[in-house]
Formats: C-alpha cells, structure tokens, sequence
C-alpha cells in the first residue's frame, strides 16, 4: 500500500529490495541519504586520531523476540579492548548515557565521549582512523570521512553497510578472533577507502538526482 501510494520508492539494502521483489516492486537500491550529512554542514576530515568504538549491550535498539547473546558480547569487547588499547588511541562514542555507563564496566577508565548536540558527533568522527561500531548511522557518517568501519549489529539494518563497501555481522557469531581479523583488515582497508567511498557516493548521488527528477516532473 505505501509502496502504490508513492511516487517513488528506494530502499537501503539488498535484503529490503529482495522483500518487495517478492511482491513485483523492484525498488531501486541507494545508499542511506547520511552519506551526504556532512556536506550539508560543510565539515572535512581531520588527521585519524583514534579507534571509535562504540558499545550497545545488545548490538541495537530492540531485541525483536531473539535470543542475543550480551554475554558473549561484552567477553568479547573486553578481550578485544585489552588487546588494542596498547595500540591504539580509542575513544568509545556513545549515543546515550546508558552507553557510557556500559564502556565504563568494560574499563573504568576508557576515555568516552558523549553529547546532546548531533553536530558534536560529526565532527568527533571527523577524527577517527577506522570503527568497531554497532551503531550504523556511525559507521556511515565516519565512512563520509574516509574512515572504514566493521558493524556489528543484531538486525538487517546492518546490510546497508554493503552498499558503501563495509562489512557487519550478526552479534551472535562475534569471535574475538574475528574482531582481532576484521581490526587488522581495516587498518590495510583505511588507505584507500576514501577512493572506494567518494566513487560509491558520486553514483548514489546520480541516481538520487535522476530518480527524484522523473519522480517530480510527474507532478509538473
């Protein structure tokens, strides 16, 4: 019904489009619109400063009925941060104050950062070198920057990770060997992301344009 409604209908990722091709919709896939927040806010990268980590108990906002694994999640965070905080300069961003108080039984003294202000999110993610993050709006709003991200999520809101060229993977097969692999692949992968990303943007950016031009030259 929303789909008929509308003039035009995108979708964020694969599995959505696979949804409504169930049903003879074929939707177009385009990157999530963030992609393009920074620039309407006029902001640069700076120098990678630091690993962002950024925490969630459960990997997202709902559990929707499944059994996720918090345990085995907080294990392998900790195994994780103790064996990269000797490496690395890491800042745990945190959207809320629940999350703060979840870094700090990871280490009381991890260095976090937290505000009321959207703005103070983008510029902080500015600054960072790569992300293990299970925030996707994070993950995406870094990539604008140039900076990879790995997203561990608990829903196929994650999938849209694929269409600016990242990775995720369900919360309950996180490893700690994993984690220790996908680190190492995005220290290699920060070298040439920004190319990968600017590229994915310019061609999401195009459809966008052509796709809302047919759309509202229907009403003209």
């Amino acid at each position: 019904e929303f789909y008929d409604t509308a003039e035009l209908t995108t979708v964020r990722d694969n599995l959505a489009k696979k949804v409504l091709d169930t049903l003879n919709l074929n939707p177009s896939i385009i990157p999530c619109p963030s992609i393009f927040a920074i620039d309407e806010y006029g902001l640069k990268p700076s120098e990678g400063q630091y690993l962002v980590i950024n925490y969630m108990q459960i990997a997202g906002h709902y559990s929707f009925g499944k059994k996720l694994d918090r345990t085995k999640w907080n294990k392998v965070l900790k195994e994780f941060y103790e064996y990269v905080k000797n490496k690395e300069d890491i800042l745990f961003v945190c959207h809320n104050k629940n999350e703060v108080e979840n870094t700090k039984k990871i280490d009381n003294k991890a260095k976090t950062f937290f505000s009321n202000n959207f703005l103070d999110y983008m510029k902080i993610y500015s600054k960072a070198k790569y992300g293990i993050m299970n925030r996707v709006h994070g993950a995406f709003i870094m990539a604008s920057y140039g900076a990879p991200s790995f997203v561990i999520g608990n829903d196929s809101r994650a999938k849209m990770t694929e269409e600016i060229g990242l990775e995720s993977m369900f919360l309950n097969d996180i490893t700690y060997s994993t984690l220790i692999d996908k680190y190492e692949s995005l220290k290699k992968m920060r070298e040439n992301y920004s190319e990968v990303f600017n590229e994915r943007k310019k061609v999401a950016y195009n459809k966008y344009i052509n796709l809302l031009s047919i759309a509202l030259n229907k009403f003209r």
